[in-house]
């Protein structure tokens, strides 16, 4: 005698290996479009989709772009007129005469969605990109060189500032980018 069969009616328990193992059969007697569009239907239904913004709006700090630098002249601009043209910098490197101004922009929007037997949840999240400029003064506080960089997103920033600095204290020149 089964046990599940002698549950009251509106109760019902775990199938059984042969309701398991019947449901494929059921799959198969259908018409070959419905199992795609339900197929299609349950992908649809959970996941998540990444939207580039290519236009990217600024999450945090003060983006530093391309018309904001005309005033560095090589030794000419101060350590003190950078400051007042662009502000107070995020981190002040005092040891290695370097001026730091972070910002992080949404590089695109993640959608996502959960679906369920009879409910369902969705969202978007922003998708952060970090970028810091980087100027260079000499001992007598007169402007260098400067870089904008990308941080890698999975680096905390001051490792990345390390990494940064320990490369270019072996000789190696900073890649130019483009704001």
């Amino acid at each position: 005698m089964r046990w599940h069969r002698n549950i009251p009616t509106g109760i019902r328990s775990a199938p059984n290996i042969e309701e398991v193992l019947n449901f494929g059969h059921a799959m198969k007697s259908s018409s070959p479009t419905v199992n795609i569009v339900l197929l299609a239907a349950l992908w649809l239904a959970s996941g998540c989709l990444f939207i580039p913004t290519p236009k990217a709006r600024p999450l945090e700090g003060t983006e530093v772009k391309q018309a904001d630098l005309a005033f560095l002249l090589p030794g000419q601009t101060t350590r003190e007129e950078a400051v007042r043209t662009l502000g107070k910098p995020t981190v002040s490197w005092r040891d290695e005469n370097i001026l730091v101004y972070r910002w992080v922009k949404c590089r695109g929007v993640l959608l996502w969605v959960i679906a369920g037997y009879n409910s369902a949840q969705a969202g978007l999240i922003d998708v952060p990109q970090e970028f810091a400029f980087l100027i260079k003064f000499d001992g007598n506080d007169r402007y260098q060189a400067s870089e904008v960089l990308e941080k890698p997103p999975l680096k905390s920033f001051g490792k990345f500032l390390l990494e940064w600095r320990d490369q270019h204290a072996c000789g190696r020149q900073p890649q130019e980018r483009a704001l």
